[in-house]
């Protein structure tokens, strides 16, 4: 979609505030919600759908983990109850990623470090506890090692987790306010003490002994205390002999864990202690995986076997990073192996990055030896001949998941696509491939231009979405429509499809995915209702604003098919650029259809018609756009504004800026790019519709049409910023028809354009003109006493 890229910049003077030129203040600091038509790295919501097999069209671009959930429908071991549970916990620390203040405490989520934070930091507490206990649950530790900085966790939440529960069961025992409950408590701010650098460095925070007459569980609790601190202040042989104590006590309560924490202190202390040059230390790696093993093997220690066998894959992951990968893929590939937090997953999916950030693996680990990694590389398109092995894929295993990466990765040049075009066309509806298959073979088929193939097919499957066993989505079937247009016959046949309804509202990115009340705006509701609207997607926006002659865009506002919200946008749309442009026969025509699906706009319409004089006519339009800062000649696709028809855009939606035929930068910071020819740079949720890489011309616009809205987009060019233009043409218009009572309130506009709509800063000072204008000729009217200040 178009957009304005802004930055506040304000100053006042006596008479005028300066504004940088590009630089307009925003009035409002937050962000409009943006509609996904298309999602492009994870699946619609409620994506437990994608995971049970109701895949929809996928997507090359789609995060690993969800390719992941793809294959193992598409190989038909589909996902237990447990499994589904556990996929879900795996991406949901994705989404909502959103910052949350320090200050705001009682709206932070709910994990066990801020639970201890908040049973911490009771009332009365002093600045310096705060402190304290801030120190503690945002701590963030680092291993200094080979010239740079490793960053980790050192007390988990659920570090926290069990404090927490274990004070709860004290007080159970001793009750809330007995003082061995306190001593406990003050032992426990000293164990979390060592969670960070800061409180590490600021002394020496390990809890003193209890006496031996303190009943055993007092002196239990405290053995484990200090073996802790030992352990989160990296003092690992001393926290390794402790727990191993601890293990061998047969009442202790926690015997069952010191084990396993045996193994992950000498894990630490394998990555810390390595000698230069190496990634650990192998003698305590050894010993660490040995431990792990031992938990694993106690069956009495079955709360601990899940994650011992987490850390053990860790340990063999550097040990032998191709193999890891290889038995983890083979084993998260069958059915019922994804339990718990899903860390085999997490694992296999870490080795497949080959962009992580760890300088203890080699960048590329997982070669495709077997048939998971094999497909993972080929259907995203990380393998150079991925067309052809793919195929071959195919051929010897006659796999769903293979037939889609062959389709996916074929062109119309590729051998054998006529091959796999039956196959995908033999699909059934009830398999999780069908509406992948279909959607790659209609794009091939569009490739080699048969488009009538298409359009009979597509428009069979889309009137047939509904009441499948494999239904729909919003996204596949947006992706559809897409196609269906690039086929289209004509142009009325392109605006059946050019409409699409958004498949979620986001903020900022496809991952900030939920609209909560934390992103309130008074304009909300509005954007909402306008935002989740059926609107015109980016591809018809290539084809309206670059493709299509003025007399064009008039046939599109008087398609009856089209919603009244898109009529009246390309009605506005239309009018402004005739007006911008100087057509003055098609501005008549634009504006006598305009006046149905513009109510608002019909007075002012008829005004302008009615004018008698070509200098009454330009002002009846100026006066137009000046009401309506929606008005500008190219159409922002994707939402209408997040401001009502006739009202300033706080995010600077208003009027246009320049136009360039190419993307352009307003100054030498790129953060001005005001990008119209953004096609170039093509979106890519539409990218599975235009592999090319670029929108091109339907093939129903003649070059008659193209050549006119070029010369359109050469007087577009050359266009002032929409400020400048208006307060220019005011002013002519004031210094013409001094005695037209129009004149007060549109110099009030003509200031206000200037603010809003851009000034730029090698044009006359027009906002100042219009300002001294308006207080010289009509000092005392009301429009006048509304105008204290003028911009530039």
């Amino acid at each position: 979609m178009i957009k304005f890229h802004l930055r506040a910049g304000v100053a006042i003077s006596l008479v005028c505030v300066l504004l940088v030129p590009n630089q307009l203040a925003l009035a409002h600091t937050g962000y409009a919600p943006i509609p996904i038509f298309t999602f492009t790295t994870h699946p619609d919501f409620p994506m437990e759908d994608f995971v049970a097999g109701r895949l929809g069209i996928l997507l090359q671009s789609y995060n690993p983990r969800f390719l992941f959930a793809a294959y193992r429908n598409l190989t038909g071991a589909k996902f237990t109850s447990a499994e589904a549970l556990a996929m879900k916990r795996s991406w949901e620390p994705l989404l909502n990623n959103r910052y949350k203040s320090s200050i705001a405490y009682d709206r932070f989520e709910t994990n066990w470090r801020e639970k201890w934070f908040r049973m911490r930091l009771q009332p009365g507490k002093d600045p310096a506890a705060r402190t304290q206990f801030e120190r503690q649950i945002y701590a963030e530790s680092y291993l200094h090692k080979d010239g740079h900085y490793v960053f980790f966790e050192n007390c988990a939440d659920d570090a926290f987790r069990k404090a927490l529960l274990t004070l709860r069961r004290r007080e159970t025992a001793f009750g809330k306010h007995s003082p061995r409950v306190q001593a406990w408590l003050t032992a426990q701010d000293e164990v979390f003490e060592n969670c960070s650098d800061a409180g590490r460095a600021s002394g020496t925070h390990i809890p003193v002994a209890v006496a031996d007459r303190e009943p055993a569980l007092v002196r239990q609790d405290r053995a484990y205390q200090i073996a802790a601190a030992h352990f989160y202040r990296g003092d690992f042989e001393d926290a390794v002999s402790r727990f191993s104590v601890i293990a061998q006590d047969p009442i202790s309560p926690w015997r069952g864990i010191a084990p396993y924490l045996t193994g992950r202190a000498l894990l630490r202390q394998a990555q810390f202690d390595a000698p230069k040059g190496r990634q650990f230390d192998a003698t305590a790696l050894d010993a660490a995986a040995a431990a792990l093993r031992s938990v694993i093997a106690d069956k009495s220690r079955r709360e601990w076997h899940e994650p011992a066998a987490n850390l053990l894959a860790f340990i063999e992951i550097r040990l032998d990073p191709p193999a890891a990968c290889s038995q983890l893929a083979e084993r998260i590939a069958r059915r019922g192996s994804i339990s718990g937090s899903a860390q085999s997953l997490t694992d296999y999916l870490y080795l497949v990055n080959e962009g992580r950030e760890d300088s203890m693996l080699p960048n590329k680990v997982c070669s495709p030896h077997d048939d998971l990694t094999d497909w993972l590389q080929s259907f995203s398109g990380s393998l150079s001949n991925r067309f052809q092995h793919s195929y071959s894929k195919w051929k010897e295993t006659g796999s769903a998941p293979w037939l889609l990466a062959a389709l996916v990765n074929a062109s119309k040049n590729s051998a054998q696509t006529e091959e796999l075009l039956a196959a995908a066309n033999n699909v059934p509806h009830v398999s999780p491939a069908f509406w992948s298959a279909r959607f790659y073979r209609e794009r091939v088929l569009v490739q080699k231009g048969r488009l009538d193939i298409v359009r009979q097919e597509l428009d069979q499957d889309l009137r047939h979405t509904e009441g499948l066993v494999n239904p729909l989505n919003q996204s596949s079937k947006n992706l559809l429509l897409a196609l269906r247009a690039r086929a289209s016959a004509n142009l009325e046949d392109f605006l059946q499809f050019a409409i699409r309804t958004p498949s979620g509202l986001v903020y900022m990115d496809e991952y900030n995915t939920k609209l909560t009340d934390d992103d309130k705006d008074p304009r909300d509701d509005y954007m909402r209702q306008q935002y989740a609207a059926p609107h015109f997607d980016d591809d018809a926006g290539a084809v309206l604003n670059n493709f299509l002659s003025l007399s064009q865009l008039a046939e599109v506002l008087q398609n009856p098919t089209l919603p009244d919200g898109a009529r009246r946008d390309v009605a506005l749309i239309a009018f402004t650029r005739a007006i911008v442009t100087e057509n003055a026969s098609l501005a008549e025509k634009v504006a006598q259809a305009s006046i149905p699906v513009a109510p608002d706009v019909a007075d002012d319409l008829n005004t302008f018609l009615r004018a008698p004089t070509k200098q009454q006519k330009d002002f009846a339009a100026v006066w137009i756009i000046l009401h309506h800062p929606e008005m500008q000649p190219a159409l922002e696709t994707g939402t209408s504004r997040a401001t009502a028809a006739g009202k300033i855009d706080s995010f600077q939606n208003n009027w246009w800026a320049h136009f360039k035929f190419e993307a352009v930068a307003g100054g030498d910071d790129p953060d001005y790019l005001y990008y119209l020819q953004w096609w170039n740079r093509l979106p890519s949720h539409l990218k599975p519709i235009f592999p090319e890489g670029k929108i091109p011309p339907p093939a129903f616009v003649s070059e008659a049409d193209l050549s006119a809205a070029r010369n359109d987009w050469n007087k577009l060019e050359r266009l002032p910023l929409a400020g400048d233009w208006l307060a220019s043409r005011t002013l002519q218009f004031a210094h013409s028809n001094p005695n037209d009572p129009r004149i007060p309130e549109a110099l009030h506009l003509a200031v206000r354009a200037t603010r809003f709509g851009g000034s730029d800063a090698h044009t006359p000072n027009y906002s100042k003109q219009a300002y001294q204008l308006l207080h010289k000729k009509y000092p005392s009217n009301e429009w006048t006493k509304k105008t204290p200040y003028c911009f530039k």
